[in-house]
């Protein structure tokens, strides 16, 4: 789904990647996400979520679940909870089922007088789940990485860094999470084993792999590990943060995201954007 400046929603199917056609368009304005069962969700300027079905009629009643602009959103495996970032970075759990959400959790952190952010950049708005729904990893006030159960309840980050959050992604399995923090003069790339809903002692990215060449990361295609773009090339990442010998050259690689199947990458280039 791609969006223009007049709030229009256009939904592509690339099923042949070849021939890649308009299915239809929406009303809508961005963030938006897919759920399992092909209806998407968007948010918006009027802190609403709204459901559409894939033949773009809304599927249930417009849910408010913010006083500011949605801008973040993100759909948990089954597709039953929804998490949301507004304008002030508080975090919203929804419900789709109709059970009972918890309370919004605030993105500030400290005293009001500390909460001056220097860097105007803070990094990602999109919220992540942990593939077994347990746990949501979101950038709080100042780019600043925090945790939380579905029920809202913290889970500690030990050595997180107070940087903006470029990158956020669990492993397939669910038992690392890997985060690329930006600043100055460059870029730290840090992955925490996860298990019993506990985050375990980070291990940061060893050298010689220069973290701030790292273009993109991605969960790789096993159960354990990450991809990620470096040096014009795509690797395998193991969750010790050793290289696994996986990859293939792609000139000028950067970004790149991993299809929902977890069959298939697309790389963008300086040109173009490449599956493979």
């Amino acid at each position: 789904i791609a969006f223009s400046r007049d709030a229009t929603g256009t939904v592509l199917d690339f099923t042949d990647p070849a021939r890649p056609f308009v299915r239809l368009t929406l009303p809508a304005m961005p963030p938006a996400a897919f759920l399992p069962d092909g209806r998407i969700v968007t948010g918006g300027r009027d802190g609403m979520l709204r459901v559409w079905t894939d033949t773009g009629r809304e599927a249930r009643a417009p849910l408010k679940v913010a006083d500011t602009a949605i801008y973040g959103l993100a759909v948990s495996a089954s597709g039953r909870l929804i998490a949301t970032q507004d304008g002030t970075r508080t975090l919203r759990i929804v419900s789709l089922d109709g059970r009972l959400p918890p309370p919004p959790i605030s993105a500030k952190r400290g005293k009001p007088d500390e909460e001056q952010c220097d860097d105007l950049d803070f990094g990602s708005s999109t919220p992540i789940f942990s593939p077994d729904e347990r746990i949501v990893v979101f950038v709080t006030h100042c780019g600043r990485i925090a945790a939380v159960t579905a029920e809202g309840k913290p889970v500690p980050l030990d050595d997180a860094e107070d940087s903006s959050v470029q990158t956020m992604r669990f492993s397939a399995d669910g038992k690392s999470l890997i985060v690329r923090f930006v600043h100055q003069p460059g870029a730290t790339t840090i992955i925490w084993p996860l298990a019993d809903g506990r985050f375990g002692a980070p291990q940061t990215l060893p050298e010689p792999m220069t973290n701030r060449e790292i273009k993109g990361i991605e969960t790789g295609f096993g159960p354990h590990t990450f991809l990620i773009s470096l040096e014009s090339r795509i690797h395998g990442l193991a969750a010790d943060g050793r290289l696994t010998g996986f990859g293939f050259d792609v000139p000028d690689a950067g970004s790149l995201v991993r299809s929902a199947e977890g069959s298939r990458i697309a790389v963008s280039d300086r040109r173009r954007v490449v599956l493979y």
